[in-house]
Parts: C-alpha cells; sequence; structure tokens
C-alpha cells in the first residue's frame, strides 16, 4: 500500500509546483540553451503541469512504474 501511494504523492506535488510555477509571474525559471542564451521553460511550454501527463512526458519517459 504504501509503494502505492507514494508515486501518487510526488505526481501530485510535482503537478501542483509546476503549476504554481505556471501562474505565478514572479516565478521564471530559465534554462540555458547551449548558446549562452536564456530559455524561459514558461515560454517554451504549452503547460508545465499537463508535460507530466503527456506520451513523451516526465512520467512516461522516466517512471519505472505503469500507470494504472
Amino acid at each position: 500500500m504504501f509503494n502505492d501511494v507514494v508515486p501518487k504523492i510526488v505526481d501530485t506535488t510535482l503537478h501542483h509546483l509546476l503549476w504554481t510555477f505556471e501562474q505565478n509571474e514572479l516565478i521564471d525559471i530559465n534554462v540555458a540553451n547551449g548558446d549562452s542564451k536564456q530559455i524561459s521553460i514558461k515560454e517554451i511550454s504549452d503547460g508545465l503541469a499537463g508535460e507530466l501527463y503527456t506520451e513523451d512526458g516526465w512520467i512516461s519517459r522516466f517512471s519505472d512504474k505503469n500507470e494504472s
């Protein structure tokens, strides 16, 4: 039971954290693209929280558990 609950807690927490980043104008996270140019992850994303669940999203790419 515990092993089933922990991934759901992590996924839900990450979803809400990303949603908060996206909604809050005071928070802007930038990444370097290799050319020393900073790119905002908000600008290159259709929705940070939603990217967790797409077929090429974080959960599909990095999770060892099958979604049920």
